[in-house]
């Protein structure tokens, strides 16, 4: 008779439930290792897993198993049998483990399943991974987190998996420009595009004038680097529209606007449509087409 899977004492950063909101448990795992021979297991849940670092870290299926590195998001769908390896050398596995009701979160993990059909792993980036990873100790570390910050986190990672599958060699192939004070200055936009930064800032922070980035931009990108800087922040606000639950408002926050009226303006000139509409359109085609612009006032 096979010996039953042991597990190394789960060393958890921190350990969240809500079942009102449907997260059975949220929590960061620490050095957990599970020796082999393991068996097969499945849960009502939906269950997300971001990795974090780890040697023979991989998942398996009754059919096949997934090597598994750093960076990588994974999502198990409710039902379905699995097995989560990490050999059994030292450290062993760091990870974001997150279980999720469908019975109360149907839209969540409705979404989230339409990925889990296409395929099981997404290659994520690992620098977004690990900051998501630092804001959520950062969160937990309170006494007591507000529901909405730990679904703003969720969300955030569900935002990764969707950026992963409709970029599927961004992070791994990314052209980078070759002047390293470029490379800087694209760094710090990425970080910092949730503040209200502005192009004098970016500059002051690699160390060059306006006028020296300015010119930098135009040769490397054809444009100013505050136009890269609106690119990318409405970039990533078309991210959270299309997986985040969170309204028009909270979004134009989130990707740097101040002022959620010229967000939706400066929305519209780039997409032709009103964030509100957008996000209609991508989740109910025909329901877009029928919705009328006036939609764009409406940040609840």
């Amino acid at each position: 008779m096979a010996r039953p899977r042991t597990v190394n004492p789960r060393q958890n950063r921190y350990f969240y439930r809500s079942e009102s909101a449907g997260i059975t448990s949220l929590s960061e795992a620490h050095q957990c290792t599970v020796y082999k021979p393991r068996t097969m297991h499945f849960h009502t849940d939906l269950q997300i897993l971001g990795i974090l670092g780890g040697k023979g870290v991989g998942i398996e299926t009754p059919k096949q198993s997934f090597p598994l590195k750093a960076g990588q998001v994974v999502i198990v769908p409710p039902n379905q049998k699995h097995s989560f390896l990490t050999g059994s050398s030292t450290p062993g596995a760091d990870f974001i483990d997150i279980l999720i009701s469908p019975k109360i979160q149907p839209v969540l993990t409705e979404y989230l399943s339409r990925f889990a059909k296409m395929k099981w792993v997404y290659t994520a980036s690992r620098k977004e991974l690990l900051a998501l990873r630092d804001e959520m100790r950062r969160l937990f570390e309170s006494p007591a987190p507000s529901l909405a910050a730990v679904m703003e986190k969720l969300w955030r990672l569900v935002v990764l998996v969707e950026t992963a599958s409709y970029h599927p060699d961004k992070h791994a192939a990314d052209k980078q420009p070759n002047d390293v004070r470029l490379r800087l200055a694209e760094n710090r936009m990425e970080e910092l595009l949730d503040d209200d930064i502005d192009v004098a800032a970016i500059a002051a922070r690699v160390g060059l004038s306006v006028s020296q980035l300015t010119r930098l931009y135009l040769k490397e990108f054809k444009m100013t680097p505050g136009r890269r800087l609106r690119e990318k922040r409405i970039e990533r606000a078309k991210e959270f529209l299309v997986a985040s639950q969170l309204s028009v408002k909270e979004i134009a926050v989130s990707c740097g606007f101040q002022d959620p009226n010229h967000f939706c303006r400066i929305f519209k000139k780039y997409n032709r449509v009103s964030p509100g509409r957008y996000r209609k359109t991508i989740h109910n085609p025909k329901r877009g087409e029928e919705t009328s612009d006036t939609e764009t006032r409406d940040f609840a």
